[in-house]
């Protein structure tokens, strides 16, 4: 079979027609031992091995013997092809199982570390529970020693109040009967007075929590409607809880989303309030009123502005306050605060406009500023220096303020609000609310009082 090597290629082979050269004969055998293999081979037919070499000469002569043996070598190539697949997918899941088995690892060790956090949790639990029922024994003893001292106070006390309580008894029913009567004269006077006259009830945010404050709203105006004949109710800062229901908004993109307890509270202010009703008036104060809910701008039956101050109020404003915290305490008191001597009425309009744009609080933050100057200069004599200087860092302060606001989109540059990048311009509160006022309603009228 030389020719599937391709050593005997060029080589004539022998013709299909001759014949086979008979087997050499089996060497001699040794003496027990050769019996075995003249066994295995006396049955052997070699006929078949005639029949391969006859067909290996045929082909070695044939014109395809170099395709042939191409294709013996790629039948072999694709068997060994096979068998690296195959050993691929047997390292793939010696891989995968080694990952199942790394997994396995992990969550078990996560079950441990769990049970570990369990137990330490518990045993913290134990102890603090034990801590706990310490602490209660310690103060249960503290109080029976308390009460045992009471006790025997009282008893050495006793004696003197027995004999004071005879002389005393017939004065405290007396006085009793009168503070009584004196009760019951009020009570009915001031009764009469609330009927008679109308009701004025402020209410302050005292509370930390808007829930509370809008809770308090709501019983205030369904028990006052119910027992007193009239209610102005003045909310300041209303925009805390009367806000949109919803988070989105092409004016506030970035307003969040309120509480379901806060949503309740506004649903049952807005059932409350829903038609017109001469009992109560409802005043609304707000520095953001585009936060304002829909259906209450729908019960807004009138919107009044309060603009930044003008150039009289500001002048107006400065004068107040210096006088208020420079002279007032210069001329009185200790006088512990000295003034020079300048013209105070032209000071106070000159600072009245360079301070354009700030509010009144700013205005009295400023007098305050000028007097804890005098109070910390060296001979407490507060100058014109000093006020000067003080009114430039307050205006330097306010332009700080204002570019922190044009930073964030919040304010233009005439002080109103801009939109942020990819939202909608906002809109102001007399844009928002002019369709509500161009649309006639029956609130007008004159036994309503506007809410």
């Amino acid at each position: 079979m030389s020719w599937l090597f391709g050593l005997n290629k060029g080589q004539s082979g022998a013709p299909p027609d001759a014949p086979v050269p008979p087997a050499p004969p089996p060497p001699a055998g040794g003496s027990g031992s050769g019996d075995k293999p003249k066994d295995k081979w006396s049955n052997f037919d070699p006929t078949g091995l005639e029949r391969a070499a006859q067909a290996a000469k045929e082909l070695d002569q044939s014109r395809h013997a170099k395709e042939a043996l191409d294709l013996a070598r790629m039948q072999e190539q694709s068997v060994q092809l096979e068998h690296q697949s195959r050993v691929k997918e047997y390292e793939a899941a010696v891989e995968q199982l080694k990952g199942d088995q790394i997994r396995i690892q992990a969550e078990e060790r996560r079950k441990t570390l769990n049970e570990e956090t369990k137990q330490h949790q518990a045993r913290a639990q134990y102890q603090d529970k034990l801590a706990r029922q310490r602490y209660d024994d310690q103060l249960r003893q503290q109080q029976l020693l308390n009460d045992e001292n009471l006790r025997k106070q009282e008893e050495s006390v006793q004696k003197q109040e027995a004999m004071r309580k005879a002389t005393i008894e017939h004065e405290m029913e007396l006085r009793h009967k009168n503070e009584m009567l004196r009760v019951e004269a009020e009570s009915k006077a001031r009764a009469r007075v609330e009927r008679e006259n109308a009701d004025i009830i402020l209410l302050t945010e005292t509370e930390d929590c808007v829930c509370v404050v809008c809770v308090c709203v709501c019983v205030c105006v369904c028990v006052c409607v119910c027992v007193f004949s009239r209610l102005l109710l003045f909310v300041d800062e209303a925009d805390a809880f009367l806000r949109k229901r919803s988070s989105v908004s092409l004016t506030l993109p970035h307003c969040e989303r309120i509480s379901e307890d806060l949503r309740a509270t506004l649903n049952a202010f807005l059932y409350r309030t829903g038609e017109q009703s001469n009992k109560f008036m409802l005043v609304l104060a707000s520095n953001q009123p585009e936060q304002f809910d829909w259906a209450i701008n729908d019960r807004i039956d009138e919107i009044v502005n309060f603009m930044l101050p003008g150039l009289e109020e500001r002048e107006r404003l400065v004068r107040l306050y210096f006088d208020r915290y420079v002279l007032e305490p210069a001329t009185g008191g200790r006088q512990r605060l000295k003034l020079a001597q300048f013209d105070y009425g032209l000071k106070c309009s000159e600072i009245a406009k360079r301070v354009e744009g700030m509010s009144g609080r700013e205005i009295s933050k400023l007098a305050v500023a000028w007097q804890a100057a005098a109070y910390s200069s060296e001979d407490g004599v507060l100058t014109e220096a000093m006020i000067d200087a003080r009114v430039d860092d307050a205006v330097r302060q306010h332009q700080q303020k204002m570019d922190w606001l044009h930073g964030e989109g919040v304010l233009d540059n005439e002080g109103r609000p801009t939109p942020t990048k990819g939202s909608a311009p906002p809109l102001k509160a007399q844009e928002v609310l002019r369709p509500l006022q161009e649309v006639p309603s029956d609130r007008s009228k004159p036994d309503g009082t506007p809410v």
